[in-house]
């Protein structure tokens, strides 16, 4: 009879374990949190595995940042997704999802500077790191490429050019611009200055020439035989385009540099505030001699030689901004010679530009003096 009650006190204990183990309808004790919660009868949205590619990206790299988004409600519904980069927002998107089903989200950005960006997709964040570019060549395609999101920019320039031997010519300018690239807009203003013992007077003018859209507003003072007076001219359509490219400063000196063949690091340089890299800069001949042609010195022929015979020296050096990669000085010293004999020319030319207020909104404002002028259209 002992025996027995002992059997029954031992089967009762272990049916009391066997039974605490198992989950009753009103228990909190298990860890399958997604049947326990409740389900919402409205739409209810949430957000998981956001993944940013890469982490660590070049300047100017797109970096993609993706999201996973849930209606865990028990209804269909709306919902406005939001992704922003360092609490501004840059983009947004709409989902509209059936009780329990998902979707992924992509969103995409690029950042020059260098630095860490937070990135935000409504409540789910994360980060990634832009590396500075170092290698010249790297940091040249950037300038190449900043160069191509340029709207609006200002600068200085000096120019002078020397030519002896057959012929002599001295020319000299130094002109200040404005160019608004979105509203075919430009402005220059300036003095030049040209004397040559095959011209009786010496040129020393001072301009202004206002480009817009297809009208062109020129003024000009102190030229010989010329009052100093306003005129303008409507340019056809069909050579806008070409008068536009001549004019337009960051065709003809950015141009220069794209095609380079091999750039060099010799030093770093503030400009106008701005820390830059300062590289020397080998041209692509073809291109520096076709950068020489544009720069008012009449049609110089060849007669035959290739650009690379012609040119005794050269050197192109170039400023570069290490946070933006935007372009803030170029100078250029070029020495060449042609023919030869009593005929053989030898002209140096020399070059300054330096670019600021890059992006900064501008617009041009005509003088009464221009749109009253005479049109010599």
């Amino acid at each position: 009879m002992k025996r027995l009650f002992t059997l029954l006190i031992v089967v009762s204990v272990a049916l009391m374990v066997i039974l605490s183990g198992c989950p009753s309808g009103d228990s909190n004790t298990s860890t399958n949190t997604d049947q326990d919660q409740p389900i919402s009868p409205t739409a209810s949205f949430s957000l998981s595995n956001l993944s940013i590619q890469p982490l660590s990206a070049k300047p100017g790299a797109t970096v993609a940042v993706d999201v996973r988004i849930s209606n865990i409600g028990g209804s269909s519904g709306r919902h406005d997704v939001a992704f922003t980069v360092d609490g501004q927002t840059e983009d947004t998107k709409e989902v509209n999802l059936a009780a329990g089903a998902s979707t992924n989200l992509t969103f995409s950005t690029s950042r020059m500077a260098a630095g860490t960006y937070n990135v935000g997709i409504n409540s789910a964040s994360g980060t990634f790191t832009v590396v500075p570019a170092t290698i010249p060549q790297e940091v040249m395609e950037l300038a190449n490429y900043t160069q191509q999101m340029m709207d609006t920019l200002k600068y200085e320039s000096t120019m002078g050019m020397m030519i002896t031997g057959a012929f002599d010519l001295y020319m000299a300018s130094s002109l200040q611009g404005i160019i608004n690239l979105n509203e075919k807009q430009m402005f220059a203003a300036g003095n030049i200055f040209m004397s040559s013992s095959q011209i009786s007077e010496t040129l020393d003018a001072y301009i202004e020439m206002y480009m817009i859209e297809d009208w062109m507003y020129m003024y000009a003072g102190g030229m010989p035989d010329t009052p100093d007076q306003w005129l303008k001219a409507q340019i056809p359509a069909s050579e806008v385009e070409d008068v536009w490219r001549q004019q337009d400063i960051t065709i003809n000196q950015f141009e220069l540099i794209q095609e380079f063949v091999e750039v060099q690091a010799i030093g770093e340089e503030t400009i106008r505030g701005v820390d830059c890299y300062k590289y020397l800069i080998i041209p692509d001949m073809e291109r520096l001699w076709q950068w020489v042609q544009g720069q008012n010195t009449g049609n110089l022929d060849l007669d035959g030689q290739a650009p690379l015979d012609i040119f005794d020296e050269f050197e192109v050096i170039v400023w570069v901004s290490k946070d933006t990669y935007l372009l803030m000085k170029e100078t250029m010293d070029v020495t060449f010679s042609m023919g030869d004999g009593t005929d053989q020319v030898v002209a140096n030319m020399t070059a300054s530009f330096i670019y600021y207020d890059i992006n900064v909104p501008v617009e041009l404002t005509l003088p009464d003096e221009a749109i009253a002028a005479e049109d010599v259209s």
